[in-house]
Formats: structure tokens, C-alpha cells, sequence
């Protein structure tokens, strides 16, 4: 749960309008903008908004994802038809 938290901080605090993932980190994306409509919804609107900062504009943007069609995964030097993992051995 710490890296996507983060991950969408970092995505939050630099305003992204798109950010470049690949297919397995489409899911980060989705939570970071969960989190920023979250904070938007809760935090920017009616009067809680015109108190803190004399509007009711939202803080956070809602970053849209940039797949490329190619290089959308990170694949294994070792087998390049399987995906890097963490628990991939060496042997030399």
C-alpha cells in the first residue's frame, strides 16, 4: 500500500495533467484519481472552500494516464516474453 500512496502524492503535488504508466501501474493512476476527487468532493466545495481560500475551485487535478503502445510493460532480460518481477533468480 506505500508505493501507489506515493506514488499518487508525487502525481498530486506536481499538478500532472498526464502521466506516463504502464498497464501494470493503471491501477495507481486510478487511485490517485480517486484520492484527488476524494479530496476535491470533501475539501472545495460550498462554504468549507470559500473559508480556506476564497473559492470554490478545485486544489487537486485529475491526471489522465499516457500509455505508449509499445514498452507498456517492463519485460525480463532473462525471458522476454515474461514480465520483471522481484522474485526473479539469477544464476551465473
Amino acid at each position: 500500500l506505500d508505493y501507489p500512496v506515493l506514488m499518487a502524492s508525487d502525481i498530486l503535488l506536481y499538478q500532472a495533467d498526464l502521466v506516463p504508466v504502464g498497464e501494470d501501474q493503471r491501477q495507481h493512476l486510478e487511485l490517485t484519481r480517486d484520492i484527488a476527487r476524494r479530496f476535491n468532493d470533501q475539501y472545495c466545495k460550498g462554504n468549507q472552500a470559500k473559508k480556506l481560500r476564497g473559492t470554490s475551485r478545485p486544489v487537486f487535478k485529475e491526471p489522465e494516464a499516457l500509455m505508449a503502445k509499445t514498452a507498456a510493460r517492463v519485460m525480463s532480460l532473462q525471458d522476454g516474453t515474461s514480465k520483471v518481477t522481484t522474485t526473479t533468480t539469477t544464476t551465473t
